[in-house]
């Protein structure tokens, strides 16, 4: 599912002259999988699921027994504090937030994000790694509630929803 769901939005950006590669040039580079084993010799792993604490931790403490001591582990989460999935795990120092922001292809800036333990070094591979696939790094010292850009967000679409209230301005406006 997650193959033809990633075709079509390729489709998608070739249609709009977004893409000069292929489609099928670029779906050969992707491997689907249905277990995490596969993942014990990545350098990088990068976990996407659903906003639970529960399910992303359950996550964390696998990759956490199977891939190698080098891996890092990040987390795409857009609230929940990093420390919280790192504590999980016995590599903390080895964890971070990486808040790729939707839709992913469009979107061009990823919160990179320092948890508790989190080493520089970690955040700085983050951040290269963020530069590397063409995306501009937003650096998240502290980990806090809802991170950077969340935070200025949300007051800013309280305060529109209040000016529809008052009848200052429609949704439509």
């Amino acid at each position: 599912k997650a193959i033809k769901n990633i075709e079509w939005s390729l489709g998608k950006l070739i249609e709009k002259g977004n893409l000069a590669e292929k489609k099928e040039t670029i779906i050969e580079r992707i491997t689907a999988i249905n277990e995490l084993e596969p993942a014990e010799d990545v350098d990088l792993a990068i976990e996407a699921v659903f906003e639970q604490l529960a399910l992303k931790q359950q996550i964390f403490e696998k990759l956490d027994r199977i891939c190698a001591a080098r891996t890092l582990l990040a987390s795409n989460t857009s609230a929940i504090p990093i420390s919280e999935l790192a504590a999980v795990t016995r590599r903390a120092e080895n964890v971070l937030g990486l808040h790729f922001f939707s839709p992913v292809p469009l979107m061009q800036v990823v919160e990179v994000i320092k948890g508790i333990s989190t080493t520089n070094t970690t955040v700085e591979i983050g951040r290269d790694f963020v530069k590397k696939i063409g995306k501009q790094p937003i650096m998240v010292n502290r980990d806090v509630a809802g991170f950077v850009i969340n935070r200025i967000n949300f007051p800013s679409a309280i305060e529109a929803m209040r000016l529809v209230e008052q009848g200052v301005a429609t949704v439509e406006d």
